[in-house]
């Protein structure tokens, strides 16, 4: 369940690859990354695809590694446990993709991390 009044949707160019995977994926597709909150109340990354039902990356406790060196440039690497992909963006708007980074690494240094109270925080300043 995805509530766009949190979180601004990231379009950009996605890719997920296994860490350990003989086959790699060779291309990017357009998508537009979403953080909402599964059944549980944990925050999720929700990449949907354009024909079937949205992947869907478990968060909190699981961002191995946020590379971001190149966020200026709307690049951005995900590296999670489970399951052990990264996942890849490209094409970002810097502006929208630095806000993103801004709130996974909130997650990734915070586990209780909630999304609304930092949104009504934002608000207030």
């Amino acid at each position: 369940i995805f509530c766009p009044c949190l979180m601004q949707p990231l379009d950009c160019d996605v890719k997920v690859e296994y860490w350990h995977s003989e086959r790699k994926t060779s291309r990017f597709s357009k998508q537009a990354l979403e953080l909402s909150k599964d059944n549980y109340n944990q925050l999720v990354l929700l990449i949907p695809p354009k024909t079937r039902k949205p992947y869907q990356y478990k968060l909190q406790g699981n961002i191995q590694e946020i590379i971001a060196p190149r966020v200026a440039e709307g690049k951005l690497t995900l590296r999670l446990a489970l399951p052990e992909v990264y996942v890849y963006c490209d094409n970002a708007n810097p502006d929208v993709l630095q806000e993103w980074v801004k709130i996974l690494v909130q997650i990734k240094n915070n586990p209780d991390f909630d999304l609304e109270d930092y949104a009504e925080e934002q608000q207030r300043l």
